[in-house]
């Protein structure tokens, strides 16, 4: 491959980082369809998110200075545990909402 200009990068970081914007939102926006979200879970919902911003370039640069190859592993990782993070959570809120929708067919 040719040399990229050094504007390149810039350009792809900014270009990936304006498509995953709009996850954190949908996020909260499924959290409160399927569950009633409170100051107090959403403040839960952004310190949680802090922490991984901070945390995952530290542990990947940690891992990338034993490897290269650690970071690809790292990134396929960060995949796996967000999906079942994922699915775990959805799972919970359909079972809480629909304790809620029963308790107040019961009323």
């Amino acid at each position: 491959l040719p040399a990229a200009p050094p504007a390149v990068p810039w350009v792809a970081a900014a270009g990936f980082g304006f498509s995953l914007a709009s996850i954190f939102p949908t996020v909260l926006t499924h959290a409160e369809r399927a569950t009633r979200l409170s100051g107090r879970v959403a403040s839960l919902f952004v310190v949680s998110a802090a922490v991984g911003e901070l945390l995952m370039p530290l542990c990947v640069a940690l891992l990338f200075v034993r490897t290269p190859a650690a970071f690809p592993r790292s990134v396929l990782a960060a995949c796996v545990a967000q999906t079942v993070a994922f699915g775990v959570a959805h799972r919970a809120a359909r079972r809480l909402s629909r304790g809620v929708l029963r308790g107040m067919a019961a009323r």
